[in-house]
Order: C-alpha cells, then structure tokens, then sequence
C-alpha cells in the first residue's frame, strides 16, 4: 500500500454470526501502518462491545472513547496483529469465507 491508501476489512453480511466491527489500515507519509477500529463498528450490545474492546486493549490495542489502533512499519507485523487480535481471539473469525471482499483503494479528502 501506498501514502495516503487504505485497506477496511469487514466482516461479510452474509455472515450471522453478529457484528464483529471493521478495521481500516491505512498507510502514513512516512510508511509506517496503522490499523484503525471505529467503537461505532463494534457490537451494539453494550457490554459485548465492551467486552470487545478490553480484549483488543488487552491484547496491545490503543484505545479512546472512539476508537481503537495498532501500528506498525512492518506490515506482516500488523497483519499478525489483526488476525490474531482481531479477528479470532476477539471475534472468532476462523477462515476468510467469513470477511467481506476488499479492495485497496484512495483515501478521499
């Protein structure tokens, strides 16, 4: 990926199993890969999605009241991260069948 390019990875609507949130990664000025979750895209439940989001602080998320980030330069690194963190220990995520199609595309200013 290039400066200024991002990757959202979702969840597919084809899957019922409930929502699991989405992450955008996204590629900085200076290279370097940060993975993003907006709270917003996380359960509706609120103690599921607060459940979410200590297992993704736990596991070395960054967190606010509106999101949550983890980066990298390295971007196997980061992948790891996501998979690991994100989408099985979190949301139980076990093959791609269950992701959305995605697409690198332009940020829009």
């Amino acid at each position: 990926m290039r400066p200024g390019q991002h990757l959202t990875v979702a969840q597919s609507s084809e899957n019922t199993e409930g929502p699991h949130g989405s992450v955008v990664v996204t590629t900085s000025p200076r290279d370097q890969r940060v993975a993003c979750i907006d709270i917003t895209t996380l359960h509706p439940d609120a103690e599921c999605r607060d459940e979410q989001r200590e297992l993704l602080v736990e596991a070395g998320w960054a967190g606010t009241e509106t999101s949550l980030t983890c980066s990298h330069e390295d971007s196997e690194a980061l992948a790891r991260s996501i998979v690991d963190d994100a989408f099985i220990a979190t949301w139980d995520v076990v093959h791609p069948a269950f992701l959305a199609a995605t697409a690198v595309s332009q940020r829009k200013p």
